[in-house]
């Protein structure tokens, strides 16, 4: 059975941050999706397919994540709020076939569960500012 959209992105996001510090395979990333996340093997493949992607255009996501975070050194953004930011920016400016409000929304549930009130801010406020570049 397929995951609902929102379990999706929070199984990405877990992925993209598992994938960071320690550049697994995907044999041990999906078994640990499958052990640690309670999910189904199908669906660990899919997401670890989704950050796979994400992670081909990491170049790319990054310089607009650099661009938009003006006031707030890149460096210092926490590895959760980045892979927030990296899976909302790939879904706005690649993938685009989710709603940009729905997008926005999602990345402030997501730091809401895995961050912090403060993170929802930032990440409100930076992808506000990417769909208005984008529009403008």
């Amino acid at each position: 059975m397929a995951l609902p959209k929102q379990k999706f992105r929070e199984l990405i996001v877990q992925l993209l941050y598992s994938e960071e510090f320690s550049q697994g395979d995907e044999k041990s990333l999906v078994e640990f999706a499958m052990e640690q996340l309670k999910t189904t093997k199908r669906n660990a493949k899919e997401a670890f397919a989704y950050v796979q992607a994400i992670c081909k255009q990491r170049d790319f996501l990054d310089e607009k994540i650099k661009k938009l975070s003006v006031a707030y050194e890149f460096e210092r953004i926490s590895p959760v709020e980045l892979n927030i930011l990296r899976l909302a920016v790939f879904e706005l400016c690649i993938e685009e076939k989710t709603p940009q409000r729905v997008i926005v929304a999602e990345s402030i549930r997501l730091c809401r569960k895995f961050g912090t009130p403060e993170s929802a801010r930032f990440i409100n406020a930076l992808l506000s500012a990417l769909i208005s570049r984008e529009e403008g």
